[in-house]
């Protein structure tokens, strides 16, 4: 009896596991993507662009694009000729390929900047074959986006989602052409929000496992609603399913500017930033658990010297929006409009001040502000400090040793540096900098600002007992 009783539990069990298996739960648990596909595809654009070019640099085996996502080593290894190989100088012809979406029925079309930058002519094709020249009507390098018309009417444009609302975890698709292959369809879900990849201080990308390859760019990337939550630009070629789209909330804030302006103007502080770290803070006054943004210089006349900006100042908040990390910073002064007042909130010397600053507009070209540059120092005059020894140099403080076992040669202090200001002081001479260092030092910190290879940066060091 007891081995019926076995052999009947052991049947009930196994026709329990495939009915869970089977089950309608268990199998909508993957979504269906075909009935989307078939609505979005349409609405996807091949993108072939054209330059001429000279037979210097022989004709690249690959498109533009690949050297895009795998980098300038890969254009080295395959792109440059020898000079003594090369062949007399003639007119050749190199392409690129990219994907674009429609956004509107009267032909503009979005995809990436660096798909169309520097072409001579640009060619769509739309997903029935019907061709068409494009114009480009404006672009955006610092975001890169960029927008495209064609003498069209009548065509299928996507609708455009909400990037706040995307979830880790949630299930994306991508529609594009990698490597030309034409509605290429691929899907996978949200793996991070926000991510760095080392392109821009703009950076904020959205990171997923759905395939993306070279071609992609451009591309919409979708919600299961059939909406535009990101525009595909670029994988990380080491690893698989790792792509990175753009916040689709990104090209909704500058559309309007690039179809009537052809640019977008942004706003800008004209002040150079750092990362705070805990012992920058420290040495500040501030908490170990303050976020911001350190401001290491304030362009003379610029929208920050008007507002009362000062080195050494802690910007906390943005109008109205909290900085909790670097980026932030950027992406709050980038979004503002040039001639408008915003609030923004200070640390200085530990307390909160609220200023009103005036934005400007965020030039075209930018180029770094080259400080002023280290010399070797002399054998002048000497103070030595925690295994740092301070001299006078064209009537500058340099540093003119350090020990490798102190703690400030273990925060990057080196050889060379100019010491601009120590603890908030004005370093003009070594007495000012023992003074300053001895009587203004804040949680057991020093905190220096020095120039080094023609930028300015605080760099804070322990004291050690």
């Amino acid at each position: 009896m007891k081995s019926y009783l076995s052999a009947g539990s052991f049947l009930l069990t196994g026709i329990l596991v495939t009915l869970l298996l089977f089950s309608p739960a268990t199998s909508h648990q993957f979504p269906d993507f075909t009935e989307l596909v078939e609505k979005v595809e349409p609405s996807v654009v091949n993108i072939s662009t054209f330059k001429e070019t000279s037979s210097a640099q022989r004709a690249m085996p690959f498109p533009e694009e690949f050297f895009h996502f795998f980098g300038e080593d890969f254009r080295r290894f395959f792109g440059e000729t020898p000079r003594n190989n090369r062949p007399d100088q003639q007119r050749r012809h190199s392409t690129s390929l990219g994907s674009g979406f429609i956004v509107s029925d009267d032909g503009y079309i979005v995809t990436n900047h660096h798909v169309i930058k520097e072409a001579d002519e640009i060619l769509v094709t739309l997903s029935d074959e019907r061709e068409y020249k494009a114009e480009v009507i404006g672009g955006d390098s610092a975001y890169d986006l960029a927008l495209l018309k064609i003498n069209a009417r009548g065509l299928p444009a996507l609708p455009l989602g909400n990037s706040d609302d995307i979830r880790v975890g949630q299930w994306v698709f991508a529609v594009g052409n990698p490597f030309g292959l034409s509605g290429t369809v691929t899907a996978g879900v949200i793996s991070a929000r926000d991510r760095q990849i080392g392109q821009s201080v703009f950076d904020s990308f959205l990171q997923t496992d759905a395939s993306i390859n070279p071609g992609n760019s451009g591309g919409p990337l979708l919600n299961l609603s059939g909406e535009v939550i990101g525009i595909n630009t670029a994988i990380v070629s080491s690893g698989q399913g790792l792509g990175f789209a753009i916040p689709i909330n990104t090209l909704k804030a500058s559309y309007e500017q690039l179809r009537e302006e052809g640019r977008v103007s942004r706003g800008w502080l004209g002040v150079s930033l750092q990362r705070l770290t805990p012992e920058l803070a420290q040495s500040l006054g501030a908490g170990q658990d303050t976020t911001g943004a350190l401001v290491v210089s304030v362009g003379e006349g610029q929208p920050g010297d008007k507002a009362g900006l000062e080195e050494g100042d802690i910007i906390v908040s943005f109008d109205g929006q909290q900085v909790e990390r670097y980026q932030d910073i950027f992406r709050f002064v980038a979004r503002g409009v040039p001639g408008v007042q915003v609030p923004m909130e200070v640390l200085r010397d530990g307390r909160k001040h609220t200023l009103r600053v005036t934005l400007g507009e965020r030039p075209d070209d930018l180029s770094a502000d080259a400080g002023p540059s280290a010399q070797p120092p002399s054998a002048a005059a000497t103070w030595e400090f925690q295994g740092v020894t301070f001299a006078m140099e064209n009537q500058r403080v340099v540093v003119k040793t350090v020990d490798r076992d102190s703690h400030a040669y273990e925060a990057g202090v080196r050889q060379g540096m100019v010491v601009l200001r120590a603890n908030g002081v004005a370093a003009t001479d070594l007495s000012t900098l023992e003074r300053a260092i001895e009587s203004r030092s804040r949680n057991n910190y020093v905190n220096l600002l020095v120039s080094h290879q023609g930028s300015n940066r605080f760099i804070p060091f322990q004291i050690q007992p």
